[in-house]
């Protein structure tokens, strides 16, 4: 058709060219456009669907970001607070033992069940009870026999004053 239009022109034969672009070049352009409006609105309609999608997965992924974020705090607190726990737990034990020592109670009974700084600390403190209570009985041991010399030379010295009075 576009050769035929080429032609006549070239001819000048206008009104036939004319005629033909009614007849036939009009009808298949008003085609075209509606082929071409066809096409935006299945395009519009897809660009709908694909924006109801990106919708959906950003709503979705927002979800899982707010729902991560809450189980990082959850494990973070409760890591936080096991961390807190094992640290202050034994110290506050040594703490007991420190203030039962110091209260004149050697009796506690110390069990070390860690090899960390605190269970070192538990040690020294079981390890310090210990040479009290050992400290403690050879005192115990030396006023004993202090005693017992004291009974003897107030025997031997209550024997002599008699004896002297005696002479």
């Amino acid at each position: 058709m576009i050769a035929k239009l080429v032609e006549l022109r070239l001819a000048d034969n206008t009104p036939e060219a004319i005629q033909l672009l009614q007849q036939q070049a009009a009808p298949a352009f008003v085609e075209w456009l509606a082929s071409i409006n066809k096409l935006i609105d299945l395009e519009e309609k897809m660009n709908q669907e694909l924006a109801a999608q990106v919708h959906s997965v950003v709503s979705s992924f927002l979800l899982f970001m707010v729902l991560l974020c809450g189980i990082s705090i959850a494990v973070g607190t409760t890591a936080a607070w096991f961390i807190t726990h094992s640290i202050t737990a034994p110290i506050n034990q040594a703490m007991k033992i420190a203030q039962t020592v110091a209260a004149g109670d050697l009796s506690s009974q110390i069990e070390v069940k860690s090899k960390d700084e605190t269970g070192q600390l538990l040690q020294a403190l079981k390890d310090m009870n210990a040479s009290l209570v050992d400290i403690v009985g050879q005192v115990r041991i030396g006023t004993d026999t202090i005693a017992t010399a004291s009974s003897q030379i107030a025997a031997g010295n209550l024997d002599l004053s008699s004896r002297t009075e005696e002479q």
